[in-house]
């Protein structure tokens, strides 16, 4: 088969693939790990 580029759900639009494109970003990846060790380090003070 073939991929028509539309989608069985009806849901997915360029909008929602940018809106994952941002999530799975190298930038956003950077800035989740900084958090991840921030919390990390507050857990470990506490």
């Amino acid at each position: 088969s073939v991929f028509n580029g539309v989608y069985v759900t009806k849901d997915v639009d360029q909008g929602y693939l940018d809106f994952l494109d941002t999530l799975r970003n190298d930038d956003a990846k950077a800035v989740q790990r900084q958090n991840e060790v921030e919390n990390l380090e507050m857990h470990n003070e506490g």
